[in-house]
């Protein structure tokens, strides 16, 4: 009779059954580690944009005084600035400058604008107010000491006009235009270029 030959299966080795489990077991492990790590890296930056990337924002009272009881400003101007200590000066000399030897033409062109029933203010173009709100976006450099410098020349040469400095870290021009506009007061509203970008005038 022919032998009938038996070819015995090895029994499983115990690495190829342990292997795809450990795999199984570390793979979610890891997962769950990297986004771990990945949230608390980039944590601060969540928290920034929850509060709409403004970060701690301070403001100086540079006059003594709030001004929240006198009458609102017809226009703000807002001047997000990051490191312009070089450029700030010349931008705040132009608009300035504008501003008060223009007042009663600006003053008339804004409340056109915002008609009989806008702001809280006297109508008459010389009793009205402008405000230049700085927002110094986390910068390294004198930025808030030009504001704080433009502030005092106002107080010596007009009184109710004001130079606001705001202090926050740094988000970007954006998040400093709205950090300006909302802490804003003026009937009109107005963002302007730190670099003197804005040109002032009528064309």
């Amino acid at each position: 009779a022919d032998a009938t030959t038996m070819t015995a299966t090895p029994p499983p080795s115990p690495l190829s059954t342990t292997l795809p489990t450990a795999i199984a077991l570390a793979l979610p492990i890891s997962i769950l580690a990297s986004a771990a790590l990945l949230y608390y890296l980039f944590l601060p930056a969540i928290n920034a944009a929850r509060s709409g990337g403004e970060g701690a924002i301070d403001e100086e009272i540079l006059d003594g005084k709030s001004g929240a009881a006198d009458p609102a400003p017809v226009l703000s101007l807002v001047v997000p600035a990051y490191n312009e200590e070089e450029r700030l000066p010349v931008m705040m000399e132009e608009a300035l400058s504008h501003l008060d030897s223009n007042r009663r033409d600006v003053v008339e062109r804004c409340l056109r604008i915002v008609g009989p029933s806008g702001g809280g203010g006297p109508r008459g173009s010389k009793s009205r107010t402008f405000e230049v709100l700085v927002v110094d976006d986390g910068s390294s450099d004198g930025t808030a000491e030009v504001a704080r410098e433009w502030a005092r020349r106002v107080r010596e040469w007009r009184t109710g006009d004001r130079v606001r400095l705001i202090r926050k870290g740094n988000g970007g021009k954006g998040s400093a235009v709205r950090a300006g506009m909302l802490r804003s007061r003026g009937e009109l509203r107005l963002m302007v270029d730190a670099d003197g970008a804005t040109e002032f005038g009528y064309g």
